[in-house]
């Protein structure tokens, strides 16, 4: 097991968008959680994207 956290990519189509909207999920290491987490959103546009989470990964 390892102790890094994952960064997950993948698309959906958006009826509302017209096209594949791309996001990406950072999931802490497994050995951080000793409980519940925190679901937080990190809402981007004008100029940033989500590489941002890229940044924030832990190795």
């Amino acid at each position: 097991m390892t102790n890094d956290s994952l960064l997950i990519r993948d698309a959906f189509d958006s009826r509302m968008a017209g096209q594949q909207v791309e996001y990406a999920v950072l999931v802490p290491p497994p050995s951080s959680s000793t409980g519940p987490l925190a679901l937080i959103f990190h809402l981007h546009g004008a100029m940033s994207s989500a590489g941002i989470l890229e940044g924030a990964k832990s190795t």
